[in-house]
């Protein structure tokens, strides 16, 4: 942060002793320290304030982002849906599994079995 080194450091100890001297220098160092702790925290704070600021709105992209990817899906599940719908209304209709078969009764067999003779067409006799 501040580019303050070794030979800075020492020369504000020396100035402070000389100007405060040594009975109110470790009171007014341990203010100092006291006012750079709660800089550094307020700093620190302010930061992971920032950082989440930050995390929340790439979030909020991420969800942007997910939700238009989704919605095509979305869609065509609907109209799978409402196909579906519309197929098993039309099968209902036309089909009842709780119904029996019909049997056929005699008349209808002995019809179906003249109507293959007919088919076969006229029988050979053996004049020709």
């Amino acid at each position: 942060m501040f580019d303050v080194g070794f030979s800075e450091i020492l020369l504000l100890a020396v100035l402070g002793l000389l100007i405060l001297g040594p009975e109110r220098l470790p009171a007014v160092a341990k203010t100092l320290g006291g006012w750079v702790r709660r800089g550094r925290l307020m700093a620190r704070e302010f930061q992971q304030e920032l950082e989440r600021e930050v995390d929340m709105q790439g979030l909020r992209e991420l969800q942007h982002d997910f939700e238009d990817a989704s919605r095509p899906l979305k869609e065509a599940a609907n109209t799978l849906d409402e196909g579906r719908s519309i197929l098993d209304k039309s099968l209902s209709s036309e089909w009842d599994p709780m119904e029996k078969p019909k049997p056929q009764s005699s008349t209808d067999v002995t019809a179906s079995s003249g109507s293959e003779t007919h088919a076969k067409g006229p029988s050979k006799t053996a004049d020709g």
